[in-house]
Order: structure tokens, then sequence, then C-alpha cells
């Protein structure tokens, strides 16, 4: 019974020729769409509604509808949203494919704990290459980060918290070099990185990765029980030996 000149233009067309009409005789794609059930709906309750509608007419605008039923009939307000809601895909867009870059990353395991001001952190997002690198599913750590936390070596637990306690407290990188045990109990390599940020709701976020260097370490070992073999001969023999670098320095 009343029309804008905003819902003409939307229309394309004159006030004069909506005045009166039915609406699905002037629009007749919208006969089983979302809106005309949420329109019929709300005629039929008596309650409000409010929905995000893509319209197919207008070049596939955006638009937030809300509509508010009374003894009269319905008042249905229209909002353009369509810069909004391409921003908002363009965000998922970048989202999923960063999200996607950090499940196929080979070896590295990215990651988001949160700290609440209580005090029990939790993962908020742990990659799929957790499962690769540990064995645990990405849904078991994001359930129970004690998980991670309660598989780290004896020996290095101790190292592993004065770094925690002093990223905490200079709000400085965390990194840590330790042994994690996997899910299937055996131990592997890890160097674990990150960086403390505190959010608008006062958790502390540590946004990091979680290295496998396992073949690293390994090569590291070999190298150091190469050299002590070496030495043990150098020092045994009694033949003349001489040890130079590669430019020819003793």
């Amino acid at each position: 019974t009343l029309v804008n000149p905003a819902f003409a233009q939307l229309a394309q067309m004159q006030v004069e020729g909506i005045i009166g009409k039915n609406l699905l005789e002037l629009f007749p794609h919208l006969k089983d769409d979302v809106l005309t059930q949420q329109y019929k709906n709300a005629i039929q309750t008596g309650e409000p509604f409010s929905i995000q509608y893509r319209d197919p007419i207008t070049e596939g605008r955006f638009f937030e509808v809300m509509g508010y039923p009374s003894l009269e009939g319905i008042f249905v307000y229209f909002r353009d949203i369509t810069d909004d809601a391409v921003h908002q895909q363009k965000l998922k867009d970048e989202e999923s494919r960063v999200r996607s870059l950090a499940h196929n990353l080979p070896h590295v395991v990215t990651y988001q704990y949160l700290l609440p001001p209580s005090g029990k952190g939790y993962y908020s997002f742990i990659s799929k290459a957790i499962e690769r690198v540990l064995g645990y599913s990405s849904s078991e750590v994001l359930q129970n980060a004690e998980l991670l936390d309660d598989g780290i070596h004896p020996d290095d637990v101790a190292a592993h918290i004065a770094a925690v306690t002093s990223s905490i407290t200079s709000k400085a990188v965390y990194k840590s070099t330790y042994r994690q045990k996997t899910k299937a109990g055996v131990y592997r390599w890890v160097e674990v990185r990150s960086m403390p940020r505190t959010d608008y709701n006062g958790n502390l976020v540590f946004d990091g990765v979680i290295i496998d260097i396992t073949e690293q370490k390994k090569l590291e070992q070999a190298l150091l029980d190469q050299q002590k073999i070496l030495q043990t001969f150098f020092n045994s023999t009694k033949d003349i030996s001489i040890i130079l670098d590669g430019a020819c320095r003793v």
C-alpha cells in the first residue's frame, strides 16, 4: 500500500505502477523465493524477521531485509549491504587460501593458542599437518590441548616452561626446542616459535609454528659422533696426523 522512491528505483519502475499491485505479479521470480517465505511466515505469526538476501534481478546485489508485521500489513525495509558482503567474502576467500597453505606445509604445523585471563589455555586453530608430524588429528588437539603439553619429554619440560614464562612476561617471541611424544609413543624433535599478542577480549594469543627438526637433529648427532671417532683416532694414533680446513688452515 506504500512504496518509497528508493524501492521504485530498485525495481526499475514508477511508484504509480507498483501501488495496489500484487508483488508476485510484478516480480514472478519471488514466488518460491526465501524472501517470500519469510514474508508469509511473518504475516502468519506476527513475528518480525531479518535476513541477508541476494537479489538475482539487481545484478546479484546483497540486502539486509527486515520485516515488521502490524495490523495494517507488513513494513519491509531493504538496506543495500553489497559492499560489506563483497568485503566479507574477500576476507573469507583470503582466510581460506591461508588455511589451505597452512594445512599443506610439509613438516610445519601452524597454530593459534589462546590463554584467557582465567588461565586455562586452548588451541583455537591447528593445521592438519599436526597429523603428519605427531599422529594426532587437528580435532583431537583442538578438543584437548594437554595432548601436546603432556607429551613433552621430561628432560625438556623445565626449559620449555621457562621459555613460555619469559615470553608471557616480556611479550617477546617464544622459541623453544624439545622432544615431543607422538601418538605412536615415539619422540620427535620439534622447534616451536610464536609471537604473543593480546586480543580485544584480553586473551593472550600465540600465533606460531611447530617445525619437525628430527632429521636435522639426527644429522647433527651423526656429525658429532663422527667428530668423536675422528678425535679418538687422532689422539690415539702414533702416526703423524694433521687436520686442515677447506682453506688449508690448521
